[in-house]
């Protein structure tokens, strides 16, 4: 009776997961598994002022399957995957300083059904940012010392990233 068997390598390279029928054994026996063939997706990250976008995180994901990089300091990013449909998402979070242009808390955006079948390039270059100031005052208009303030998630419309229809 055959099975179905599982054939993977390290994400990354050139070939990925691959599924096959077992034959059915009732002495030695060999099989071959041809691997698939990964895609390549590279691309550059930019804000809005087409200057580089260092330490963002990027991937490509699917039911369970995700791969993950970040971008080098002048903004490229390189990811192996298997062809299909990916969701794409992109967020930063400043290190240790703040990106000239960018949230000071970092963002996070997603693009969904990005298909990818070869090798391709996808460069991003993020909207414009706004800022939006909040500050609770008292009685008279004076300002509240140490008031906390909680928004909920903000979605600011959709933009074409370079391919990438973002939410």
């Amino acid at each position: 009776n055959a099975a179905l068997g599982n054939a993977w390598l390290p994400p990354g390279g050139e070939y990925g997961q691959t599924y096959f029928q077992t034959p059915s054994v009732n002495e030695d026996t060999s099989t071959v598994v041809p691997m698939r063939e990964t895609s390549l997706v590279t691309g550059v990250v930019r804000d809005a002022r087409g200057e580089p976008l260092a330490g963002a995180q990027v991937g490509l994901g699917t039911h369970g399957y995700r791969v993950e990089g970040v971008t080098g300091e002048d903004g490229s990013y390189s990811l192996r995957v298997l062809p299909g449909e990916y969701n794409f998402s992109l967020s930063w979070q400043p290190a240790d300083s703040s990106h000239p242009g960018l949230p000071e808390g970092g963002f996070g955006l997603a693009a969904y059904s990005v298909a990818v079948e070869a090798d391709q390039e996808r460069n991003v270059t993020l909207p414009p940012t706004s800022q939006l100031t909040i500050e609770a005052l008292g009685r008279g208009g004076a300002p509240i010392e140490g008031a906390g303030v909680s928004i909920p998630e903000t979605k600011i419309g959709t933009y074409d990233l370079g391919g990438y229809e973002a939410y």
